[in-house]
């Protein structure tokens, strides 16, 4: 439901991130963000970490990590 997207969406905005080298070799969830382009991201919730598919880029998730797994683990 779109509540549960603004919600998990609220999470994202109000964790805070650190670009790291490398990229983990799996992730968990693929997020599709859709505002005047579409922008996915790969999620990798037990490593903490959000992968930018098209640039290379990674980033720990260094507050809110809990939060975003518990949310979207729940969706399972």
């Amino acid at each position: 439901p779109k509540e549960t997207q603004y919600d998990i969406l609220a999470l994202f905005e109000q964790a805070t991130f650190e670009k790291v080298e490398g990229q983990p070799e799996k992730f968990d969830y693929s997020l599709t963000l859709g505002w005047n382009t579409r922008h996915r991201l790969y999620i990798d919730v037990d490593g903490e970490q959000v992968i930018n598919p098209e640039s290379g880029v990674a980033y720990n998730i260094t507050s809110g990590g809990p939060e975003i797994r518990e949310a979207l683990n729940a969706l399972q």
